[in-house]
């Protein structure tokens, strides 16, 4: 019997317009009703996963930041996992020696050293998610108006961060932009240890602490709620979904997933522009219908 669903959000339950579409919303509504609890499970901040869920009008709980942190559906911390001090150094010195653009995610903000980088960067991950019925520097520009960095903090240099008082470091977002530098950059990564690397995008570069990985949280959140990780459906479309997609019961890869993710997964729905999360949970549904009946 599937208790949870474990969701993704971009590529998977967001659409275009990065809002959740009203056949997903619908979807969730439909598998709450039936007793399913349904938590997001993302690579994004708190604050920026919440918004999509109030803009619908839900209400779940959520992985944040790949697992770093995980709060219930009044937004109260369930438990946290960060990176050590000593290791969000070595970690900058990294990416700084290949002069890439990054951002830093803490309990006391979202950071960014440099505010054009920072458009571009959301701009890339929405741009690939859009219909592209305009060009890309007119997306940005949109972007631009509409306040989208609103919520990063800008600092001259990361140096200022790294002593506040009582700071701490969930999660590093780096933008490599070409794959032989983000290879090399992967490469050094290894030379740290307790540190979890992963992708949500085919550009960027997530690092996490070892702990902080959607399928660990998976497996706290279950455990929370005196379930099991097998009770779970977990869906996903990129590689930091991995790792849930191993441990669900039931693991979903959508259609728009790169083939090695798909082969690895259960069921394979549709297009998250097709609402293939809204069509996993009605195989969901289905499958516990199906053992109401054997029972």
């Amino acid at each position: 019997m599937i208790k949870f669903i474990f969701t993704d959000m971009d590529g998977t339950l967001i659409g275009k317009n990065q809002e959740i579409s009203r056949e997903n919303r619908d979807a969730i509504l439909k598998a709450q009703m039936s007793g399913i609890k349904v938590v997001a499970a993302t690579g994004r901040s708190y604050n920026h996963t919440v918004q999509a869920f109030q803009k619908a009008g839900l209400q779940v709980p959520m992985i944040c930041m790949n697992g770093a942190l995980l709060v219930n559906e009044s937004g109260e911390e369930l438990s946290q996992t960060i990176i050590q001090a000593e290791k969000v150094k070595a970690i900058s010195n990294i990416l700084d020696s290949f002069n890439i653009y990054y951002e830093i995610y803490t309990n006391k903000g979202h950071f960014s050293s440099k505010k054009d980088m920072a458009l571009k960067s959301i701009a890339t991950i929405m741009y690939n998610f859009s219909d592209k019925k305009i060009s890309y520097e007119e997306f940005e520009k949109s972007l631009e108006k509409r306040a989208y960095t609103s919520q990063i903090k800008f600092v001259e240099s990361f140096n200022k961060i790294f002593d506040i008082t009582g700071i701490q470091f969930y999660k590093f977002l780096a933008f490599p932009n070409d794959k032989e530098i983000s290879n090399q950059i992967r490469k050094k990564l290894e030379e740290i240890e307790d540190i979890a690397v992963s992708s949500s995008g085919f550009n960027n570069i997530e690092i996490n602490d070892k702990n902080a990985t959607k399928g660990i949280a998976l497996e706290t959140f279950t455990k929370m709620y005196s379930s099991h990780p097998k009770e779970a459906m977990a869906i996903g479309d990129s590689y930091n979904d991995l790792s849930m997609l191993k441990v669900a019961g039931f693991s979903v890869a959508m259609g728009n997933a790169p083939k090695d993710i798909q082969a690895i997964a259960h069921f394979v729905t549709l297009k998250f522009d097709e609402h293939g999360f809204a069509k996993a949970v009605e195989k969901v549904l289905q499958i516990n219908a199906e053992e109401n009946l054997n029972i």
